[in-house]
């Protein structure tokens, strides 16, 4: 394929989580990147040109490759700059690595669009500060109808918020230890978790935003958005310290459920299906409780298959039995005891036998 001067380019808010998340997985390794926020007209032209459907963020390659996923974005980039790796070398701090940036992208993400949900007066009012009018109609799309379907619902905000708070702290007694979660160099969870806590801040003089986030974090933040030169060490020998099984727990109810409910409804799914399949984002409800309430929510076709890759990876610690002692009878423990394979997936295509 063709290589163009324009190198890197991400079209997306910078705002946005998954687009600061990448933005600073950049910087980590100095590599040049121009941040475009398009218009509708923009996103017409040149986004759906790759990809088909409108959708932001999109990262664009110096080949002309277009990546819509931002752990995909971060694997491909770590791929081609492979000094100092975004994921540890080790299974078991790598295996957490995995679990927290897929809860981040994919959980953590609900609580955070909960809390600012319930702030708003208007829905538009997030979109407003997102530099570009008709690009904001993306957004309170998001609002109106797709969060509602994914679980950021009025009856879930007290959960949400009550999880997000006790998150930050568990994040905050880490960082009184450590300058990132697994030592002294960032990670693909670092960077997906400064995605969405990047947001609360931006938002937290307009909102009033509660909780307050405390000076180990925003310390934190201020590594990431200010990185030293490429250098530090992952924590010696595997070590994963209380302060991140800590939180590691504080996922295992509801994350957890979220998670594993999702993939066993795809299963399901999966196994009444014959032929090839045009794979849809959602493929109908299934039913969850969070924090005690329950709720109809949309069954995810792309998160039930991250779920399935991250539970391939757990499934090669069976054999590490004092991974398995730390992990207890917790729900995550199903990532490495249970069966979560799903078939491949050929361009947006679900290909089973008849």
């Amino acid at each position: 394929m063709a290589i163009y001067d324009d190198g890197y380019r991400l079209y997306g808010a910078k705002m946005q989580p998954e687009c600061a998340k990448v933005i600073a997985a950049f910087a980590y390794k100095s590599i040049p990147l121009d941040v475009i926020t398009p218009s509708v007209a923009v996103i017409e032209k040149v986004v759906r040109k790759h990809i088909d459907e409108n959708r932001v963020p999109v990262l664009i390659t110096p080949n002309d490759r277009a990546i819509a996923d931002s752990a995909l974005m971060l694997r491909t980039l770590n791929e081609q700059y492979e000094e100092f790796s975004y994921y540890p070398e080790t299974s078991r701090q790598n295996a957490l690595c995995l679990l927290f940036e897929l809860y981040a992208d994919s959980f953590l993400s609900l609580a955070v669009d909960s809390v600012l949900s319930s702030k708003q007066k208007d829905v538009g009012q997030i979109g407003d500060l997102y530099a570009d009018s008709t690009f904001n109609s993306l957004w309170q799309h998001k609002q109106k109808m797709v969060l509602p379907l994914i679980g950021v619902q009025a009856k879930t905000q007290l959960y949400f918020h009550k999880h997000l708070t006790k998150v930050l702290q568990s994040l905050d007694n880490h960082f009184l230890y450590q300058d990132f979660l697994f030592g002294n160099r960032p990670s693909a969870a670092d960077f997906a978790l400064y995605g969405q806590i990047k947001l609360l801040i931006e938002m937290k003089e307009f909102y009033g935003i509660v909780p307050r986030l405390s000076q180990q974090i925003l310390a934190w933040v201020e590594r990431i958005e200010n990185p030293l030169p490429l250098g530090g060490e992952w924590l010696l020998d595997d070590f994963l310290p209380d302060t991140l099984w800590a939180l590691f727990f504080h996922l295992d109810k509801g994350p957890a459920n979220y998670l594993l409910s999702n993939i066993n409804a795809m299963q399901l799914w999966v196994g009444q299906i014959r032929g090839q399949l045009e794979l849809p984002d959602f493929i109908g409800e299934h039913q969850i409780t969070l924090g005690g309430v329950r709720l109809l929510v949309a069954t995810s076709t792309s998160l039930a298959w991250k779920t399935s890759e991250l539970a391939g990876f757990w499934a090669s610690l069976r054999t590490d039995n004092g991974f398995i002692e730390a992990l207890g009878q917790s729900n995550l423990f199903k990532l490495i005891n249970n069966n979560y394979k799903l078939p491949i997936i050929s361009k947006n295509k679900l290909i089973l036998e008849a």
